[in-house]
């Protein structure tokens, strides 16, 4: 059965809002040999009266206006330092000091009391300067500002896709599949894992991340873009950013997977196909695109390649509380209650605050005949829409 809902990857983050992260952990000692990626702040060194390593600027810098948005003129441009930038940091990381010193001032520069204070926000999908200025961002604009800055100060950096964990989402009328990206520096022997959200670092097994190239990491950035204004209703600027990031790196298969939903949504049917079996040949094991590629299949009648392709996506299918909410709303048409009720249980313990489970946790329960359960469920309801009494995150 054709999922009737297509699923964008985002790599934005694992979760929702969330304290910033403070800790650094060290991983594995590496073979001795590893050389450092060479940086320099440049011109602008320490502010007068400032010694480079100290806290002598006392506080993170204003925060400056969001300005409208508009793409770099090279992908490099995403890891760019300006003067500002570079004064910050000069005051708060010594080049002279050890690299492992150097990791925890960065460390600290970024996350510490007297750093940036930066706060997580799934939708804000930020250059490493705008990260700086604007001081919130997602997983993958926290590890754009990371390894800009760690390779700076002379340190290895580089970004790592952690995909055995993810999430489910929705923007607009776009079910999105999240996964997560953070960064590795490296410094003499040792490797160190630096995340914006430890939590996932404690989910997934840190066997799971794997080291990607700069390129990766600026399809990701474009991807994300394009799957937000897809989301917003923006299907042409969303093509024009799938396709910034595919010139990016075209192997990313996950791109080519967005690419084939949307222009299936579009109606380009002959497009979207071929951009969901680029997919599959990018990354055979890569599920969301099989899954896409098994409900284009299914849509357009060819069930046999349909049929084979879902026998390998149905348990990862089983992991996206919507495609569970999906099957649980088909089973409340047809009045079969319990089958109904054991979905939504488990889509709800896989997302506990998506409303629309719960209202329709209500109606189950009220098909039942259980007065005491749809009442339950209703307070439940009411609860998660109350708004909190305070922001979740802020400057």
């Amino acid at each position: 059965m054709p999922s009737d809902l297509p699923t964008l990857t985002l790599y934005s983050s694992p979760g929702g809002p969330r304290p910033r992260a403070t800790r650094i952990v060290r991983i594995i000692a590496l073979v001795r040999g590893l050389g450092c990626i060479l940086a320099a702040w440049g011109t602008a060194g320490a502010a007068p009266d400032e010694a480079p390593g100290r806290d002598a600027a006392g506080g993170p810098p204003a925060l400056r206006p969001a300005a409208p948005y508009t793409l770099p003129a090279v992908d490099g441009d995403l890891l760019a330092l300006d003067d500002e930038m570079r004064r910050f940091f000069s005051a708060r990381i010594d080049l002279t000091a050890s690299q492992d010193t150097r990791v925890n001032q960065v460390v600290t520069a970024l996350l510490g009391e007297q750093g940036l204070h930066l706060v997580y926000a799934a939708d804000a999908n930020f250059s490493a300067r705008e990260v700086f200025h604007q001081r919130h961002g997602n997983c993958l604009s926290f590890s754009l500002l990371a390894v800009a800055v760690a390779r700076a100060s002379g340190l290895t950096a580089k970004f790592c896709e952690v995909n055995s964990y993810s999430r489910w989402d929705r923007f607009g009328k776009l079910i999105t599949e999240i996964r997560h990206v953070n960064v590795q520096i490296w410094a003499n022997l040792d490797r160190y894992e630096l995340d914006l959200l430890p939590i996932a670092e404690r989910v997934a097994p840190i066997a799971s991340a794997r080291v990607v190239s700069d390129a990766r990491a600026f399809a990701h950035f474009y991807n994300n873009l394009g799957v937000f204004r897809l989301s917003e209703g923006a299907a042409a600027e969303a093509q024009v950013l799938f396709d910034r990031a595919l010139a990016a790196d075209s192997t990313a298969a996950f791109v080519w997977a967005n690419k084939g939903s949307a222009l299936q949504m579009a109606g380009d049917q002959a497009a979207a196909r071929n951009c969901l079996e680029r997919a599959v040949r990018e990354d055979p094991a890569d599920l969301a695109a099989l899954s896409s590629l098994a409900d284009f299949y299914g849509r357009t009648g060819e069930p046999g390649l349909a049929t084979k392709l879902n026998k390998k996506v149905e348990r990862y299918r089983l992991r996206n509380p919507y495609y569970l909410s999906l099957l649980a709303r088909n089973e409340y048409g047809r009045g079969a209650f319990r089958e109904a009720e054991a979905h939504l249980r488990r889509a709800i313990a896989i997302k506990d605050d998506e409303p629309e489970f719960y209202e329709l946790r209500i109606l189950v329960a009220q098909g039942l005949g259980r007065a005491a359960d749809a009442q339950r469920w209703e307070n439940k309801l009411k609860a998660l829409q109350t708004p909190p009494k305070t922001a979740p995150h802020g400057p």
